[in-house]
């Protein structure tokens, strides 16, 4: 019998017991010199094994290890360098996964190294589509955190799922993939992953239903795609909360196979308490959307149920804490916010007392003990806000400080952590902590890997650590840290979207004069890399379109190495210097404002230095107010896709425009040397990026105490940003064509524009070398975009605050409203982009809260694209300004271009001719008519 039983997670203990008293049996009768003796052993260390998966007694475990050492003491030590066979690659392998199962209660780092030891011997000679490759590869993830074992394991298990497609026990392999594919989803927010695991665990799951083996094999599918769809909705609520529907829809849908799975479990299976488990995690999250707490009531009692079978300290144990401290700390958020303040503490109360049950059974090793700390220091703030005790806040600082140092921990919760500490330790006024804390959170954005997913997941990303570049930046400056520090932190954790976005675009052409080779080479690589990355997100083509990505990235990494080794390209790819970002100067200052709860400052670089100058009349409370007044200036002729409901006065804007020039226009400028060309460039951070500071001032007849009145104002969202634009303008020369993209009939409830003015203006300009869309599709206009200089978009547009990639300007397919979005723009290989005219609402508008840090809107996003200027709206453009400033700016840029006038063709002073536009149109309105004249912005070199 104990031969013949090959055991399953469906095999009776009974059963089990039975079989390891034949297996000894034989083991006694066995001669110690029967060269299959262990293979005897490791067949006991295997059903004690099974055993132990039923028992949970860590005994049996030991049993199993005992055994499984037995056999490999037979069998002969591999010399230095050598490889095992595959016969014992496998018994190798056993041990390593029973010793991995051991490390969740010994905290053993000599354990440790040996059970990776062990997997790496097995995994050199096992064959790439063993049972074991897929497991041994994610049970070394689980331990260290590398991701490079994580990408193996999901190779592997393509690998055994192609040479066990036939087998009856191919959906344990269907199995080992998805887990391995929403761990990779989890750790880097990776949505193809997450697709991708979608679509295994379906396979999986039709592969259990076919399967001849026991329930349980269908049990694990149907958690296992239950699992997918919960993360599915938890990405919905992101991506979309406006619409919980989608992301209820999922719940529903995995808690109908949580029943299915709960009516083919006993109450002693090992998969009971699993699936219990899972079915409180989507009850939970259910309670969350809808504010049911009755969801949350049945939550714990599934965990309740499971608890009864599972002894503390025992992984499955503590997942089921975890689980119960999540559905407690969601019940007081819903309780709080309806004001059952007791209760509130109540629930708050009992999810603390979980949490620290969680900790003190968590070994120092375990992966999850930085999860498990982020998470109390968490409930143990808001437990210090409501009590309003400073030794709760003390005791929350110290558990996300010690995150923060934890290794382990995801890189999201140290960063979040050294946030969180960091501000605890500024309002205790101990500024050198919290500076150390906020730098070495910076220090860690690498570690993301934000250059191998998609903006759109990279953005989920980096809003979990919305204010670190910020926050980071005023403690520096209150810590009398030197201002390029500040700035420094600035640079390196603000617009890294667009950062990589322009990296892909770097310009070549220094490149090409010393080696033409290696710059064909590294620009076919970007070429291939963009071409792979949208592959992933073709179905039936992640595994492949992943691996090369992987490789893709590498070999750019090492081509980039070896091109800073070539004269003058020391610094190719890497963060500006002191001394590049001083040199952008050269032309005009550049002025970056930064406002916070700490305080509020700008940063002015001249070709003299770089300079601190504090604003201490800026309080970032009556900031707020301000920017919050100018988001919803306009009035039914305004250029908004999505129309307000009403107008807001006018007259407290002159004040507000008085304010900002008050307290921060004014003595910037008063510090600051202009050049002769009085221009400036403005780079505006967080909340700080949303106040209109070209248009600050008095505006009453006569006034010259207003910015428009002092210097030209551009604006830019970083320094690489600037230095991307104007090392693209060297080394192109605009050709004298436009592409006119109008919208003056949009589908209901969108208003009708008049187009008129830039319609004639363009055809008088530009002539013959003007092409005009009229009403196209957004597919028609990422088609014709790469080949023209100016772009000229005349239509609605919007502002996505809850998810900005979604924001875009308003265009038509098959008679419905299509949006043209920044995720559209991501892809285009812009060949002669100079100019790009946004003649729409709020297309330079940046959203608040989570996302400010990475100034996400359409203007900046055409500005990373390629095109040396973009002029857009900070708010609702009026229909008939647009017009006329359109009108007035090509005008002048057509005297500038050499086209209708006597020009000269040479570089085009963008900023100038809008300057004159803005100046003119304003004079005819009236200054204090700011609504009508104000919004329209240059951004660029």
């Amino acid at each position: 019998m104990a031969e013949s039983l090959v055991p399953d997670y469906d095999t009776p203990l009974e059963d089990l017991d039975n079989a390891l008293q034949l297996q000894k049996n034989i083991l006694q009768s066995t001669d110690e010199r029967h060269s299959e003796k262990f293979r005897l052993f490791d067949q006991e260390g295997v059903l004690y094994y099974f055993k132990y998966m039923h028992s949970k007694l860590q005994s049996d475990l030991d049993q199993a290890i005992a055994s499984t050492r037995n056999a490999i003491n037979i069998l002969p030590l591999p010399g230095t360098g050598q490889s095992i066979d595959r016969t014992q690659a496998f018994v190798y392998g056993h041990l390593s996964s029973y010793l991995i199962q051991r490390l969740n209660f010994v905290d053993d780092k000599e354990l440790q190294e040996e059970a990776l030891s062990l997997g790496r011997l097995a995994l050199e000679s096992l064959d790439k589509g063993s049972l074991q490759w897929c497991s041994l590869y994610d049970n070394r993830y689980r331990l260290n955190g590398n991701l490079d074992d994580l990408r193996e394991a999901i190779e592997f298990g393509y690998t055994s799922i192609e040479m066990l497609q036939y087998s009856k026990v191919s959906y344990m392999q269907h199995s080992g993939l998805c887990a391995s594919l929403l761990g990779r989803y989890q750790a880097t927010n990776d949505s193809n992953s997450l697709w991708e695991a979608l679509n295994i665990s379906r396979q999986g799951l039709e592969c259990s239903i076919l399967s001849r083996q026991g329930p349980s094999g269908k049990v694990i599918a149907l958690c296992n795609h239950g699992a997918v769809l919960y993360e599915l909705s938890k990405r919905y609520q992101q991506t979309d909360p406006l619409e919980p529907s989608k992301a209820i829809c999922e719940l529903d849908k995995a808690i109908e196979y949580g029943y299915q799975a709960l009516a083919l479990v006993g109450k002693d299976d090992e998969n009971d308490v699993w699936t219990l488990n899972q079915m409180a995690a989507w009850h939970t999250a259910k309670m969350e959307i809808t504010k049911d707490i009755s969801l949350g009531e049945k939550a714990t009692r599934y965990l309740e149920q499971a608890l009864k079978h599972e002894p503390p300290g025992h992984p499955k144990y503590l997942s089921l804490v975890d689980n119960m401290i999540h559905t407690w700390n969601v019940r007081y958020q819903i309780l709080a916010r309806n004001n059952s303040h007791s209760e509130a503490i109540q629930a708050l109360d009992t999810a603390i007392g979980y949490g620290y049950e969680s900790l003190k059974c968590t070994l120092e090793t375990d992966p999850l003990i930085g999860t498990r700390t982020f998470n109390l220091a968490k409930m143990l703030t808001s437990k210090g806000l409501t009590k309003k005790d400073n030794s709760i806040f003390r005791e929350a600082r110290d558990y996300f400080e010690s995150t923060v140092r934890m290794e382990s921990a995801p890189p999201l919760f140290r960063m979040g952590s050294a946030i969180q500490a960091g501000l605890f330790y500024w309002k205790e006024d101990l500024l050198e902590g919290s500076n150390v804390l906020l730098q070495e959170a910076i220090s860690l954005l690498p570690s993301l890997q934000p250059e191998s997913i998609s903006p759109q997941d990279l953005q989920l990303t980096l809003s979990q650590i919305s204010g670190l570049a910020t926050f980071a930046a005023a403690i520096s400056l209150e810590a009398d840290k030197s201002p390029y520090e500040a700035l420094r932190s600035l640079e390196q954790a603000r617009c890294v979207i667009s950062g990589l976005s322009m990296s892909s675009k770097t310009d070549l052409s220094t490149l090409r004069e010393i080696d033409p080779d290696l710059a064909n080479r590294y620009n076919d690589l970007r070429l291939r890399l963009a071409e792979v990355s949208q592959q992933m997100k073709v179905e039936g083509a992640y595994q492949e379109a992943s691996k090369n990505k992987t490789k893709l990235l590498k070999t750019i990494a090492e081509m980039e190495a070896q091109i800073r080794l070539s004269p003058g390209l020391d610094s190719f790819q890497l963060p500006l210097t002191e001394d590049s970002i001083i040199s952008l100067a050269s032309e005009g200052p550049i002025i970056l404002v930064n406002a916070t709860v700490i305080g509020c400052d700008a940063i002015a670089v001249t070709t003299q230095g770089i300079k601190h100058i504090p604003l201490p009349k800026m309080k970032y409370k009556e900031l707020d107010d301000c920017v919050a007044l100018f988001n919803k200036l306009g009035n039914e002729a305004r250029r908004n896709a999505i129309p307000l409901k009403k107008e807001t006065p006018k007259a407290t804007t002159s004040d507000k425009m008085l304010w900002l020039w008050d307290v921060a226009v004014q003595p910037i400028l008063e510090s600051i040397e202009l050049t002769s060309s009085k221009r400036v460039w403005w780079i505006t951070t967080g909340l700080a990026g949303r106040a209109p500071f070209h248009a600050a001032g008095n505006h009453s007849p006569g006034s010259r105490e207003n910015t428009i009145s002092r210097v030209f104002s551009s604006y830019i969202s970083s320094f690489k940003a600037l230095k991307f634009a104007r090392d693209r303008n060297k080394a192109m020369v605009p050709k004298p064509n436009m592409l006119l993209i109008t919208m003056p009939n949009s589908p209901p409830p969108h208003k009708k524009l008049n187009t008129s003015h830039e319609e004639e203006v363009a055809k008088e300009v530009f002539g013959t070398s003007m092409e005009h869309l009229s009403h196209p599709s957004p597919e028609m206009v990422l088609q014709k975009l790469p080949d023209y200089s100016l772009v000229h978009f005349a239509c609605h547009g919007s502002s996505i605050s809850y998810n900005p990639s979604l924001s875009g300007l308003l265009l038509v397919k098959e008679n419905n409203a299509a949006m043209l979005t920044i995720s559209d723009l991501e892809n285009v290989n812009l060949k002669a982009g100079s100019i790009v005219y946004l003649s729409a609402c709020s297309t330079a508008e940046q959203v608040d809260g989570k996302f400010a840090d990475e100034a996400i809107h359409l203007a900046n996003s055409f500005q990373a694209l390629g095109f040396q200027h973009v002029i857009g709206t900070m708010w609702g453009a009026e229909d008939a300004a647009a017009g006329d400033v359109a009108r007035r700016v090509y005008k002048k840029l057509a005297l500038r271009m050499g086209l209708g006038g006597d020009g000269d063709g040479g570089r085009l002073d963008v900023s100038r001719a809008l300057h004159e536009a803005v100046t003119e149109h304003k004079e005819e309105v009236g200054g204090t008519n700011i609504t009508t004249w104000a919004p329209f912005v240059h951004i660029g070199i």
